[in-house]
């Protein structure tokens, strides 16, 4: 199957230095799980709270997904999850999710409300849907928080799904080598839609996590391992 490179959900220097400004404020247990309260941690770190994916591609509904190479070296797989999650994509369902402080390297988490059961849908990868602005060039910090999309542009060049500054709940979950969700592609209405589902049963107040790619750590020299 398709591996989805990942590029990021790691907090740069700014967003660290939010985050402690919260924990010094002695909110860092604070739970973040109504819609407006999460709508005003995301105004903090200069994110707005989009629950969907945002096109800015131009002429992108002139792609036909079904012609292209991923969708028929995928058909099966690709036709499977979407019978199965077409009704939680088109409504953009989230699984119940709060967030939640955890450390300065870290930054913020996804914890699960209530239990989620293996193979549940967690959300759609909300953000920016848009072509690599430097594809000759891509730097670790343009692309902190978005996944690659399945399908290239019209014009040829690579597109992301961007959650940097406008996103859901899913740009804050973390990497682990052992993750319990994973990102799929999802076809509805003629578009591909990147979704995260779980990997194995959830206990409430668990944190959501995923594995961002062995290229998200090497391109910065990082070593996961090391941030607690």
């Amino acid at each position: 199957m398709k591996q989805f490179l990942k590029i990021g959900l790691l907090f740069s220097c700014f967003f660290v230095s939010e985050a402690k400004q919260y924990e010094i404020k002695g909110v860092a247990h604070t739970k973040y799980s109504s819609r407006r309260q999460k709508k005003k941690l995301f105004k903090s770190v200069g994110c707005e709270y989009l629950n969907f994916m945002e096109i800015d591609v131009p002429n992108f509904d002139t792609i036909n997904p079904k012609e292209t190479q991923h969708y028929l070296t995928m058909q099966s797989v690709i036709q499977t999850y979407s019978k199965k999650y077409h009704d939680q994509v088109q409504h953009y369902a989230l699984a119940p999710m709060y967030l939640q402080w955890i450390s300065p390297d870290i930054g913020y988490g996804v914890f699960a409300e209530k239990e989620i059961k293996k193979d549940n849908f967690i959300g759609v990868y909300a953000g920016q849907l848009r072509e690599i602005r430097n594809p000759g060039d891509i730097m670790p910090e343009d692309v902190d928080y978005a996944w690659f999309y399945s399908l290239n542009a019209p014009s040829g060049k690579r597109l992301l799904v961007d959650g940097k500054f406008k996103g859901n709940e899913l740009r804050f979950i973390n990497h682990d080598q052992n993750p319990n969700t994973k990102c799929i592609d999802v076809l509805v209405n003629g578009r591909f839609y990147m979704c995260y589902i779980a990997t194995k049963n959830i206990l409430k107040n668990s944190q959501l996590t995923i594995s961002y790619g062995d290229g998200y750590w090497e391109s910065r020299k990082i070593n996961p391992e090391k941030i607690k």
